[in-house]
């Protein structure tokens, strides 16, 4: 019965709560949309995809996030704001609603935070975070051309609780130019007048358009029969059971070094918590800075073909 209420309510709340924070995703092009791939912005607005009540629970973990974020800088001193929108002075297609902006009374200092929540920690922050918060940078230079504006992107492991930011980013011409084109041409694809561009990205194995999508099919598109169609399934499924598997082992792991032990028992099993040195790599670039007359190409190690598959 909860299951069927919540399948049934869900869906307009999240709805409605779109429409009044970001309006009508439909009529504009937002900064995250021109981070995307252009295929998927296009068609995703064109043929809108409905999700089902999981994946709708599951895009919502960045809102609660937010909400809990609101809550501590409420607490603070600093002068916030959140779903700021910007729109481009001569482009009013084009639009931004940031998370979260802190400045001072006058604007002359102006900090905008882009929130991302992952289920896995990424060494570096993805290229299209960066794309979106520049974008942002972009508009809000803009907006108040003589303010001190830089940008960060705060990423939140929301099964673990780590946290990472990545900032001391500042408003880039160069880059913002560049977006804005792809953003034109967006608005061409959206208009009919050209075909949207297709580009891979870590995002494709959860994309809705992703059967027909040039990017991916490469050669002559085969459709695997039914014994091979569930290895493909299961393999699916123990790809997701792995990277829980990864983050079950960093929260064991993370409460043994907060307690300081190296054994621990539950029942029958027992854990060891171990750790090695790290394995010594060979600075090229230090070598080439340090001995640029020394060609170590001759030096390089070809390592034996591979081939591999990939889900979608």
């Amino acid at each position: 019965m909860i299951h069927e209420i919540i399948k049934k309510y869900l869906p307009k709340i999240i709805k409605e709560k779109s429409e009044i924070e970001l309006g009508n995703r439909k009529e504009y092009i937002g900064a995250s949309d021109i981070a995307q791939c252009s295929r998927k912005v296009v068609l995703s607005k064109l043929n809108p995809v409905e999700h089902d009540v999981e994946t709708l629970i599951r895009l919502q973990r960045g809102h609660l996030t937010e909400n809990l974020l609101k809550m501590i800088f409420d607490k603070t001193p600093y002068k916030y704001t959140t779903q700021m929108e910007l729109t481009h002075p001569d482009l009013p297609y084009l639009k931004a609603h940031l998370d979260f902006v802190f400045y001072t009374k006058d604007m002359s200092k102006i900090g905008v935070l882009e929130l991302k929540t992952v289920s896995s920690m990424p060494d570096e922050p993805h290229e299209s975070w960066i794309q979106q918060l520049h974008f942002q940078l972009g508009l809000m230079i803009l907006k108040y051309p003589d303010a001190e504006i830089k940008g960060s992107v705060l990423v939140i492991n929301i099964n673990t609780g780590e946290m990472k930011e990545f900032n001391n980013y500042e408003p880039n011409n160069v880059i913002f130019n560049a977006l804005l084109e792809k953003a034109k041409k967006i608005k061409m694809a959206l208009d009919g007048q050209i075909e949207p561009k297709t580009e891979q990205g870590f995002l494709c194995s959860s994309c809705p358009y992703k059967t027909d999508c040039p990017a991916l099919i490469k050669g002559e598109k085969v459709e695997f029969p039914d014994d091979m169609k569930q290895r493909v399934k299961k393999l699916k499924e123990l790809v997701k059971i792995e990277k829980e598997t990864k983050s079950l082992k960093n929260e064991i792991k993370l409460y043994m070094e907060s307690i300081g032990i190296k054994t621990g028992i539950a029942d029958d099993i027992i854990v060891q918590y171990q750790s090695r040195k790290g394995r010594k790599t060979l600075d090229e670039k230090a070598l080439k800075e340090a001995y640029p007359e020394i060609d170590i190409t001759p030096f390089y190690k070809e390592g034996d073909p591979y081939s591999f598959i990939t889900l979608k």
